[in-house]
């Protein structure tokens, strides 16, 4: 090979290494594999809207309507086109808008601001603050904000004296961690190097915004397990910090591949709390996910008919 041969074939091999590195498939959901198990249901409804022509409202969406009111045990439920959507109605009725500025996770999906966005206000991304469990500030933490941490903390306080069912959710499984003396993580990828990819953050410029997917694994006779049935499941994630230590009464009992804390319980007879570091909301058609906000709406209807009975 000549000096010329040299020149023009070496950066073609050395973008051609780069593009393998950008394009090496990261596993995100499987939305074909969720639809799969609800096809036939599915694929029937359309079946009805096509042929009934009410493409907007009509009886499909208050047969919906009705039986998720019935489902959260609510009077009413109103069906809107997307989550999206429902963020931004409820803030439009909270009179949030221009000027107002709305304190969402770091790692919050991307729905999530642009409904703020959307009703005029500034969405703000923010981390837990690391002096509230006695650590110094990482790099990597994000914006913080005292404000949001103290009434995180006093909701907590409300809900464990009333003893009412808490689902703590991604940043909420990791306040609830600090508010019980826990620590976190700051951030997995600098702290814990070679762990897996769990958010968008964690990946290289370019890919792909949707939610990772990755194996875990559920402690034995946690209520995890007994409402996934089994020990083995696949979780998403989005988030970029966790906890390390565990705080006080809380149960580590369910793990990523990579060790990383992926859900705890707290110990105690009188109470369901329940944290988790994924995001089951955004798993609508797991039947895990679906379980799991089944079980934490039957605890929270048992205190009101309990509550109610001794008035």
């Amino acid at each position: 090979m000549n000096d010329i041969e040299r020149s023009t074939t070496a950066p073609v091999a050395a973008v051609t290494a780069r593009q393998r590195r950008l394009t090496t498939p990261v596993p995100f959901i499987d939305l074909a594999a969720q639809h799969r198990a609800l096809e036939r249901p599915i694929r029937e409804a359309f079946a009805r809207v096509l042929e009934g022509s009410e493409f907007v409202l009509g009886e499909e969406v208050e047969a919906f309507e009705r039986e998720f009111a019935s489902f959260l045990g609510a009077r009413h439920a109103i069906g809107v086109a997307s989550g999206l959507d429902a963020i931004t109605l409820s803030l439009w009725a909270l009179d949030v808008g221009r000027g107002d500025e709305v304190i969402l996770p770091a790692n919050s999906f991307i729905s999530t601001a642009l409904a703020v966005s959307a009703a005029g206000a500034k969405p703000v991304l923010v981390d837990v603050d690391p002096v509230r469990y006695g650590e110094p500030r990482h790099a990597k933490t994000k914006t913080l904000d005292a404000d949001r941490d103290r009434t995180d903390s006093i909701i907590l306080d409300h809900a464990m004296a009333a003893h009412k069912p808490v689902l703590a959710i991604c940043y909420g499984c990791q306040i609830l961690n600090v508010h019980q003396g826990g620590t976190l993580l700051q951030d997995i990828p600098a702290q814990k190097p070679g762990s897996d990819a769990h958010g968008k953050t964690d990946l290289a410029e370019g890919a792909s915004a949707k939610d990772l997917e990755h194996e875990a694994t559920l402690v034995p006779g946690s209520q995890l397990q007994k409402l996934a049935g089994g020990t083995d499941v696949t979780i998403n994630s989005s988030h970029h910090q966790s906890i390390d230590r565990p705080g006080e009464k809380l149960a580590v009992t369910a793990r990523g591949s990579d060790g990383i804390i992926e859900g705890v319980e707290l110990q105690s007879a009188d109470d369901w709390v329940v944290g988790v570091q994924w995001h089951p909301e955004r798993m609508p058609d797991d039947a895990f996910a679906r379980r799991l906000f089944a079980e934490f709406v039957s605890a929270a209807r048992k205190l009101r008919l309990q509550t109610a009975g001794q008035r």
